[in-house]
């Protein structure tokens, strides 16, 4: 459960802009919204160092104290200085615990690929999934097994085992792709060496029209030269 046991406390703001964001930041919290169940957004800071923590641990769902007022609020927006990689901002969404929540959560691998002895090379194409659950049942991350995975095999989302009371969204196809172990390298560009080679050996096939064309090209050819 991604559920933090100590309470965070906020700060209305009550200024906004970007001027007002710096300020913060140099305070040493992160300005944010907290939105949602009918209710009017409010403006709000967090203290920098606490949140990354909380963050740093995969916690998804938070509890806040907003102007006295306890709630539970789900992450849903990060946004990061893509130089300096520090925290600018968070979205938050109040949440019930009665009420399913839709969240993405990061997908990790565990055990070694019995077909890593041939060569196999492992291939995580899906690095995280969304999800569908109660806000108390949202994992960390979903562990994926693949010591059973042999060369050219893969792992769907279909055949991923999740936690109790947890299922892949609506929008998740279960025929996608989670994680793959490829041919040796070697193996694999001799394939397409071969298939090149193939397709370079197939005959050319041109329609009736393309035929008429290149028949007219060659006698107007043929005319010039006489």
């Amino acid at each position: 459960m991604s559920e933090v046991e100590t309470i965070i406390e906020t700060e209305v703001r009550e200024t906004r802009g970007s001027a007002a964001a710096r300020r913060l930041r140099r305070e040493g919290k992160v300005p944010g919204v907290l939105y949602g169940h009918k209710r009017a957004t409010v403006s709000i800071a967090l203290p920098e160092r606490e949140l990354s923590y909380v963050i740093r641990t995969g916690v998804r769902m938070l509890d806040i104290k907003v102007g006295g007022e306890a709630e539970k609020a789900l992450i849903k927006e990060l946004q990061y200085d893509p130089i300096s990689l520090e925290l600018l901002h968070i979205d938050l969404a109040r949440v019930a615990m009665d009420e399913t929540v839709v969240v993405e959560v990061p997908i990790d691998t565990s055990g070694t690929p019995k077909g890593a002895a041939d060569g196999g090379v492992l291939d995580l194409l899906l690095k995280e999934i969304e999800i569908e659950c109660l806000p108390a049942n949202i994992p960390t991350e979903i562990k994926v097994k693949v010591s059973d995975l042999g060369v050219g095999e893969s792992l769907l989302v279909k055949d991923l085992v999740l936690p109790p009371g947890v299922k892949p969204s609506e929008e998740v196809d279960p025929e996608a792709i989670v994680v793959t172990l490829h041919a040796p390298r070697e193996e694999a560009e001799e394939e397409d060496e071969i298939e090149e080679a193939e397709k370079a050996a197939e005959p050319e096939v041109i329609s009736e029209k393309e035929r008429e064309e290149r028949t007219e090209e060659a006698e107007e050819a043929e005319g010039d030269e006489k």
